[in-house]
């Protein structure tokens, strides 16, 4: 994205193009369960980084991207004057992007070995998908996609290998 980014900078025709069709907000918050308090972060994205391990399809993985995670005992949350509290942490998208890109994390590093592993656990992946369960409340936009293209790696490690890539024919939009 960033190289695309690049090559049309000073293009006045589709400068700023990149952002408006591929970046989505993701927001991020903390819940104190004991005190009003609560923290909100806004983060931007131009594609979703989904977990392959261990996942069976989109869904799961979009699933453990939004899990809440627990912050007890000794991860408790600073709240200021309130002091360490237990909290709930996790993130819900408050922005979609009109081309969502997901990218599944095939490789994860091996502290054992130094070096990226291949996951080849399979994840299905549909030719539509609705994010609605993944969004902020009282959103107002679409939040359904359809596929366009996969990009498959083929080869044991992150410097070896072929990618390809599969693309639907007639497909002129990424939604409904």
């Amino acid at each position: 994205m960033a190289a695309l980014e690049n090559k049309t900078n000073g293009i006045d025709e589709v400068e700023g193009q990149i952002n408006e069709l591929f970046e989505g907000e993701v927001m991020s918050i903390i819940q104190c369960k004991n005190v009003d308090v609560k923290s909100v972060k806004q983060e931007k994205f131009l594609e979703i980084q989904l977990m392959v391990k261990g996942m069976g399809n989109i869904y799961d993985s979009l699933d453990y991207f939004i899990q809440v995670e627990e912050l007890t005992g000794d991860n408790k949350y600073e709240a200021d004057s309130f002091g360490k509290q237990d909290a709930e942490k996790y993130c819900l998208f408050s922005k979609l992007p009109p081309i969502l890109l997901i990218h599944l994390k095939r490789f994860e590093y091996d502290y054992n070995t130094d070096t990226n592993v291949k996951i080849n656990d399979y994840c299905q992946y549909y030719d539509e998908i609705d994010l609605d369960k993944y969004m902020t409340e009282n959103h107002d936009q679409e939040t359904k996609y359809k596929l366009f293209s996969v990009l498959v790696h083929s080869g044991t490690g992150t410097g070896s290998g072929h990618y390809y890539a599969f693309i639907q024919a007639g497909t002129s939009n990424s939604r409904f």
